[in-house]
């Protein structure tokens, strides 16, 4: 058993780590922020938790003439994972590159089971919104 993080109900994070004579239990007091995770991984196997900033590679699929796929990149955007409630996981785009790309919003919750979904496995963690916010930036 590795460490293992608790929130107790005053709303402390207590990390337990496993000791040849039982548990050492350890306050952390620092700045701590609970992420939700999406339950999916991006293209390097990393979760991937509401409040993550990602990259993400937009694609273009082709059946040729003799039923192979092509696939070619089109242009990347970086957005930030967040839940948006009756819908499920999305990336709200923040800024883009190459072939024009409207939505604003990209829904990615596997349970959609729509194109998006398919598209996570394009889109690879930078960051998240509380150490790396000047990643979203416009400028």
């Amino acid at each position: 058993m590795g460490e293992l993080a608790i929130l107790s109900q005053i709303g402390e994070v207590i990390l337990l780590s496993p000791k040849t004579d039982g548990l050492e239990m350890e306050y952390i007091t620092d700045d701590v922020y609970i992420m939700q995770s999406t339950g999916l991984t991006d293209k390097n196997k990393k979760d991937i938790f509401c409040g993550d900033i990602v990259s993400i590679d937009r694609m273009i699929h082709k059946i040729r003439a003799d039923d192979s796929l092509e696939t070619k990149k089109v242009g990347s955007s970086v957005g930030e994972i967040q839940w948006k409630d009756g819908h499920g996981f999305l990336i709200k785009i923040i800024k883009s590159t190459g072939e024009s790309f409207n939505p604003s919003l990209y829904f990615i919750d596997a349970l959609t089971g729509g194109v998006e979904s398919k598209q996570i496995k394009y889109c690879e963690i930078i960051g998240n919104i509380y150490q790396d916010e000047h990643l979203l930036s416009t400028k």
